[in-house]
């Protein structure tokens, strides 16, 4: 069975299943494997709720929770099993789980099972099952490899589909938007401002993607959340109950993690990277628009090369990808006011506020009344939209690279000659910061955002580009107040028992001292240029590292 995620795949196979089941026979009669736990969940509360006036007992079994609890509901009564397979292959193993009794198998998101390496488990599960059983297969999306699962599993398999293979949903409009590396939160932080009605779900390629962006939005006041493979269970399902009751604004997961979330009226999804795989993008969107809603994905990119592939995406999914200018400080303001102005409207009114506002009004009679609404106004979003007012359009991505390189400051008017005699960047406009620590000491650029942006209370959307070298990070500050700040906050401070030292550099030297290049064994030249904070040359020996 092929259709699009929120069309009804759980409810496709789950009833049928349901009917399957001999209600009198207290073993294990229907097997639904899935590659992960909130998957598993998911479709576990979906056959309670089928099945409500049905006497059946539907169990799920899946890593990260009690195995002894699962035990005591296999042993008490199961006759559908929903598991993912390594707990599965785990229950099997201690005699537990019986399978002989199972006459209907069916793998729910098998290419991502195959894909996170559940192959032999599938194997083994499959050679415990009786060959006469029925094996159903459903799935989003139709890549290669679920079509070899059904020649391998499957006996003449009859495959229905609705809609066209790979296909967006209709009611899903696709944007995507190119910035420079170092304006790509930037970016995304005005798209959230932009939409105060956004609940969404942000995807990125990695773990450590996720946690630092979700960290950053946090601290910049937005309600995020991560979600990925190194929480416990436990900490899983209090991030979903807080996103499901819509205590979370914005999840920040990844592809795996995500995989079963289920969540009524989700407004954007926002990829952070183009998936390598087509049929995770139409995964990832089709998050957004279930049960006939519209909603929104968006593609935030670095590197003009990626339209390119966009363009093979729009062709798979049979919907354009268009072009979404990053708002502009202007169209954040008036869309925050109007929503401000609308969330007014509609609050009702109740007595005990009613009688403050006469108080307030008897205190306040010698201000005229339309002053004590500018006051409440600067009170409660003045800040907010003085912040908003100040933002540089960052619109102009095209022109920012060379051979897909990000490089930020080439309107520099030095830079065309600085670039070609490898002088490195030059801000156009900001202060380059040098510290004195990098990799070597364990510095990363979130470890560096932290280390700025705690102490100083700096937003890090007053931060430019930042580049981490083996024992060397530089950082572009917005303005001169700030880089004091900075300075005056920061230096002398310790980092992982080193004192640091901050100083002003006119450029961002290439990290060449970490990769000495050598020919028959020596450097190709005696020595290599660096730069000082003060922008003034020096000479080291190739042997020498930073």
């Amino acid at each position: 069975g092929l259709a699009q995620t929120g069309t009804g795949k759980t409810a496709a196979f789950g009833v049928p299943l349901i009917t399957k089941i001999d209600a009198t026979k207290r073993n294990p009669q229907g097997l639904v494997l899935c590659p992960t736990r909130e998957l598993c969940l998911q479709i576990v509360k979906e056959l309670q709720a089928y099945s409500k006036y049905i006497p059946i007992d539907v169990v799920a079994i899946y890593g990260g929770a009690s195995i002894e609890k699962q035990i005591d509901a296999l042993r008490r009564s199961a006759q559908i099993v929903v598991g993912t397979p390594g707990r599965v292959i785990d229950l099997l193993n201690r005699g537990v789980l019986k399978l002989g009794a199972i006459n209907t198998v069916v793998l729910d998101e098998a290419d991502e099972m195959l894909n996170m390496g559940f192959q032999k488990d599938i194997d083994t599960i499959l050679s415990n099952v009786p060959t006469s059983r029925n094996t159903w297969l459903f799935s989003a999306t139709m890549p290669q490899a679920v079509g070899k699962i059904a020649q391998r599993y499957m006996k003449d398999p009859v495959q229905v589909t609705v809609g066209s293979k790979n296909a967006g949903a209709r009611n899903i409009v696709h944007h995507y938007s190119l910035v420079a590396r170092h304006n790509q939160y930037e970016a995304i932080r005005r798209f959230i401002d932009f939409a105060p009605n956004l609940f969404g779900m942000l995807f990125c390629r990695t773990k450590r993607e996720t946690q630092e962006i979700a960290e950053k939005l946090t601290r910049d006041g937005y309600s995020a959340e991560a979600l990925h493979g190194d929480l416990s269970q436990t900490q899983r399902d209090f991030i979903m109950a807080k996103f499901r009751n819509r205590k979370i604004q914005l999840l920040v997961a990844t592809d795996v993690a995500a995989r079963g979330i289920d969540v009524n009226d989700i407004t954007h999804v926002i990829h952070h990277n183009i998936p390598e795989d087509i049929e995770v993008y139409t995964h990832r969107s089709g998050r957004t628009a279930r049960a006939g809603k519209s909603g929104i994905s968006w593609t935030v990119i670095t590197n003009p090369r990626d339209i390119r592939r966009l363009k093979q995406v729009e062709g798979q999914i049979g919907l354009p990808i268009t072009l979404l200018p990053v708002p502009h400080a202007n169209q954040i303001q008036a869309k925050q006011l109007e929503h401000l102005a609308l969330t007014i409207r509609n609050q009702e009114s109740i007595p005990s506020v009613e009688l403050a506002m006469q108080t307030l009004l008897t205190e306040l009679g010698d201000i005229p009344h339309q002053e004590i609404v500018n006051k409440l106004c600067a009170l409660y979003v003045g800040n907010k939209l003085e912040g908003i007012a100040n933002l540089p359009d960052i619109n102009n991505a095209g022109s920012e690279y060379r051979s897909g390189r990000d490089l930020p400051f080439k309107n520099n008017d030095n830079y065309q000659n600085n670039e070609k005699s490898g002088l490195g960047s030059y801000a156009q406009n900001g202060i380059i910061l040098q510290f004195n620590i990098g990799s070597y000491h364990g510095i990363d650029k979130g470890r560096f955002l932290n280390f700025i942006c705690t102490p100083t209370n700096i937003s890090s959307r007053s931060l430019g580009k930042i580049e981490i070298q083996r024992s060397l990070s530089f950082v572009v500050i917005e303005n001169e107040q700030m880089a004091q700040k900075v300075q005056s906050t920061l230096q002398d401070m310790l980092f992982n028992n080193r004192k640091v030292a901050i100083e002003r550099a006119s450029r961002i030297p290439r990290d060449i001292g970490a990769r000495p290049s050598y020919h028959n064994n020596k450097p190709r030249d005696g020595s290599h240029s660096n730069f000082k904070g003060n922008g003034e040359q020096r000479t080291t020996p190739y042997s020498m590292r930073f």
